[in-house]
């Protein structure tokens, strides 16, 4: 399988979108990632040796903050209020990335 790089910043419809890292993530009911629309960023728990965080599951996690941003710029909260929705759409983009083959 191919290790996904997870970007330091990324456009959508023009706006540029960070990713940051910070502990706190997951002090707020076990996340592992949020969304965060006014500050447009992505934050990420990072793996430590206090949580049993994977390589794997900061990548699925970046693809489920990911879909939560694309469907907040289409303006579709009902799609990205369904959690169930947009952990299975970010699953398959995952898939997808890790399974590419060039």
């Amino acid at each position: 399988m191919n290790k996904i790089k997870i970007p330091k910043r990324f456009k959508l419809f023009g706006q540029t979108i960070k990713v940051v890292f910070d502990n706190k993530v997951g002090e707020l009911d076990e996340a592992k990632g949020l969304a965060e629309y006014r500050k447009s960023q992505i934050t990420i728990q990072p793996a430590s040796n206090d949580n049993c965080i994977t390589d794997e599951m900061i990548e699925e996690t970046f693809f489920h903050e990911l879909i939560h941003w694309i469907l907040y710029k289409l303006n579709e909260d009902k799609l990205r209020s369904n959690e169930k929705f947009v952990s299975e759409v970010s699953q398959l983009l995952h898939q997808v990335f890790q399974t590419m083959e060039y």
